[in-house]
């Protein structure tokens, strides 16, 4: 798969080629980029600003989940930043991957400024899952010794500024937060 230089995705994809991350993942990726329309589609495509998205659960709604909240940097005036990306697409393919066992579901992307933060808040009524207590990954195994799982949500611990969950009722509410200097 060819990944274009102006996205972060490529860092991600080679991470779980390495770690031998789910197919399904590999496949997302590769729906992305091997479409011939995905770049006009992601220069061209007027999206409706609102500070909130629903979207399934599924691996196909990832590109649309990516363009939201893009989206939202942009109208809020923000350059693109790779570690939002790969926040955005590492928790929406966990909950579509795990979160509802039994059938489909939901996703609620929401996101925007807070300060100088860009918080992002995915909330989904699948199994209760606290990805913030996930132990962290042993670094020093070699790639293809390590269990699989748990990776990502380091990842994303390490690039965004904050990361915290919650249950609420019968919701899980993963917020992450990014501190975006230049304002």
């Amino acid at each position: 798969v060819k990944m274009p230089e102006d996205r972060g995705w490529e860092r991600g994809f080679h991470a779980h080629q390495e770690t031998g991350r789910s197919r399904v993942r590999r496949d997302a990726y590769e729906r992305i980029y091997e479409d011939p329309e995905y770049s006009g589609m992601r220069k061209n495509r007027e999206l409706d600003m609102k500070e909130k998205i629903v979207l399934p659960a599924s691996i196909d709604a990832l590109y649309e989940a990516v363009l939201f909240v893009t989206g939202q940097m942009t109208d809020q005036g923000l350059g693109g930043c790779e570690a939002v990306e790969l926040a955005v697409e590492e928790i929406f393919v966990n909950i579509v991957c795990y979160a509802y066992p039994e059938g489909k579901g939901e996703v609620e992307i929401s996101c925007g400024l807070d300060g100088r933060d860009f918080v992002m808040t995915f909330a989904d009524q699948g199994v209760p899952f606290d990805p913030t207590a996930y132990p962290k990954p042993d670094l020093e195994a070699p790639a293809g010794e390590r269990p699989i799982g748990g990776l990502g949500i380091y990842l994303v611990c390490q690039y965004m500024d904050s990361v915290s969950y919650k249950r609420e009722g019968s919701r899980n509410l993963l917020t992450v937060r990014k501190c975006m200097k230049e304002r």
